[in-house]
């Protein structure tokens, strides 16, 4: 029964490969949003302790990420919703953004902690602040990707 289970969601993430693949391709875009705004914030920041840049540095990676994420999800299902007028458009395209969100709040939070704690590390052990900061960055995105993109397809596979 169980490798039934797991052979019947491979399958599936299978036959909506294309979905997971814009999925991937939001989330890339967003994280380098993401990466620039945190290696400005870093460098900006960086007269600072480092539990401090790697907090302020996190925080504002997260934020770009997350409005660049919206950004890129509006305009890759704006096609679905071209019926509507702009502002309900906009309102239906963000409510389906929305509806995303719980099936990766796990990824969230493991990226929240992560992004800033893989700096600090990197801070203490001498590395310089825009490159600690690049480092966190894909080590955080790494993990948040993969989190986010396998709750994603187990929580699309439980509602099918």
């Amino acid at each position: 029964m169980v490798f039934q289970n797991i052979k019947n969601y491979f399958i599936f993430v299978r036959k909506n490969k294309a979905n997971y693949l814009l999925f991937n391709k939001q989330l890339v875009f967003s994280e380098i949003a993401g990466l620039i705004a945190g290696l400005i914030v870093a460098e900006a920041s960086k007269s600072f302790n480092k539990i401090e840049n790697s907090f302020y540095s996190g925080i504002t990676d997260y934020c770009a990420s997350l409005g660049f994420f919206f950004i890129i999800y509006y305009y890759d299902n704006k096609k679905y919703y071209i019926n509507l007028n702009r502002s309900n458009r906009f309102k239906e395209i963000i409510k389906s953004a929305l509806s995303i969100w719980p099936s990766i709040i796990i990824a969230d939070v493991a990226y929240i902690i992560s992004r800033p704690y893989f700096q600090y590390l990197l801070l203490v052990h001498g590395l310089e602040t825009g490159l600690s900061a690049a480092i966190a960055h894909f080590l955080a995105f790494a993990v948040f990707n993969l989190i986010a993109i396998g709750s994603k397809s187990i929580m699309d596979y439980i509602r099918k």
